[in-house]
């Protein structure tokens, strides 16, 4: 299992509504309206991530806002607590 941190340059409804389309409810959080986290049951990589996202090209043409995917494999540091919480046990 992998978790990711998808980081928009900015805010992008579209971008989040394709989010929540592709993934399940349960394997999203959306800390604030630049910051995206995606968990994943099956391991996988941030380019992976991104071509379930970006299944028309839009993205890679530079239509739409820049984003960029991390795989966490630790955290640290103060921030909200519900991130917090669904952070705990996908993150091993």
């Amino acid at each position: 299992m992998t978790t990711f941190a998808v980081v928009l340059n900015d805010d992008d409804e579209k971008l989040v509504a394709r989010i929540n389309e592709i993934f399940p409810k349960e394997c999203v959080f959306q800390v604030d309206s630049r910051l995206i986290l995606i968990h994943s049951e099956k391991t996988m990589l941030a380019k992976e991530i991104f071509e379930k996202i970006d299944t028309d090209g839009a993205y890679r043409a530079g239509d739409v806002v820049n984003f960029v995917i991390f795989s966490i494999s630790s955290y640290y540091g103060i921030h909200y607590t519900s991130m917090w919480e669904w952070l705990e046990g996908r993150i091993k």
